[in-house]
């Protein structure tokens, strides 16, 4: 089971409706010409997702490598919200690892490393 089912259904249809509005509104704003497609900005998922989902807190605001906290019994997951833009090169980041920067860099080992960065851990 992944972890979007393992929100109730009506929490996950309510989210997908704002962000349904926010998309079909998001072309009101467009300061750049171009193709009029939907813009998702992440801080607004983040703020919904948090509002929305009743087990989840949006951790944004510190050095975490995840964006939301959802705790499900005794498991707690990092979940990351992110908005990709059509931009070529991309050099957007995927997640934010600061707060481990001086642990990561003394890793020579890259199967050192994967573990490492796989096991991040959720404040």
């Amino acid at each position: 089971m992944s972890v979007w089912q393992r929100y109730p259904k009506e929490e996950r249809q309510r989210y997908i409706q704002f962000l349904q509005i926010y998309g079909a509104l998001s072309n009101l704003f467009r300061q750049k010409k171009g193709d009029l497609i939907p813009y998702l900005d992440s801080k607004f998922q983040e703020t919904v997702f948090d509002k929305i989902f009743s087990n989840s807190e949006n951790k944004d605001i510190g050095n975490t490598p995840h964006d939301i906290l959802s705790v499900f019994g005794d498991e707690r997951i990092g979940v990351g919200l992110k908005t990709w833009t059509n931009s070529k090169p991309s050099f957007q980041k995927v997640m934010q690892l600061k707060r481990f920067q001086n642990e990561i860099n003394a890793i020579k080992n890259s199967e050192e490393l994967a573990y490492k960065i796989s096991g991040a851990v959720l404040d």
